[in-house]
């Protein structure tokens, strides 16, 4: 399966603030509410639209413009690159592969609080049953 490309004249941070906008929230306050959870500050994950199990973690702070926005249930693993121990290879469940400057402690810890935001979901709706 290979990946198609498509030009936008918006940012990936609008677009997340749109979706999250779809999902009956704003951007702002799935970020405060994960803030006030997990204790993050920087680089927090959002909960998109937990309803439909779409979550997203920032790789750098999503002002920069390298910021790329992973979505967790799409990754089936993450590993440090042979050559810089310091820079991360995604493999995405389609078998795609994502390159990032950022380290692989970076990533992992990044998606280890996303399953934290995930989990902390499901606890919700399960304790709202």
């Amino acid at each position: 399966m290979h990946l198609l490309s498509y030009l936008l004249k918006k940012t990936a941070l609008q677009l997340i603030k749109l979706a999250c906008l779809d999902g009956y929230s704003t951007y702002d306050g799935r970020r405060i509410a994960m803030m006030y959870k997990t204790s993050s500050r920087k680089k927090v994950p959002i909960p998109i639209n937990p309803e439909l199990h779409i979550f997203a973690f920032p790789t750098m702070s999503p002002s920069q413009f390298d910021c790329n926005w992973i979505f967790y249930n799409h990754v089936q693993a993450i590993k440090p690159t042979t050559k810089k121990l310091s820079q991360t290879i995604i493999t995405f469940k389609y078998k795609e592969q994502l390159a990032l400057k950022e380290s692989y402690y970076t990533i992992e810890k990044q998606m280890y609080r996303t399953a934290v935001c995930m989990l902390s979901f499901s606890q919700q709706n399960k304790q709202s049953s």
